[in-house]
């Protein structure tokens, strides 16, 4: 069970290292082309905006769930 744990935890780890900087791209992107977008592009900038926040709400709270499940696991203790 402890490598189970220690998988998850891994691998929610390379998530946030692999998103992160892709995140920060993606962003980046979005408000480049919302700073330059006249009134018909500013609606699919803003849509990309949107998809940028809810792209990091979901890794980062993929990280915190895994962190509170780790938590509820009776014995389960992760050194990082």
């Amino acid at each position: 069970m402890q490598t189970i744990i220690q998988a998850l935890n891994n691998l929610t780890n390379a998530l946030l290292i692999l998103s992160s900087p892709v995140l920060i791209i993606a962003l980046i992107i979005a408000g480049l082309n919302m700073a330059s977008s006249d009134s018909g592009r500013h609606e699919k900038a803003k849509r990309q905006l949107i998809g940028v926040a809810i792209a990091a709400i979901v890794v980062f709270g993929a990280k915190g769930i895994v962190q509170a499940l780790i938590a509820f696991v009776p014995g389960a203790s992760t050194p990082f």
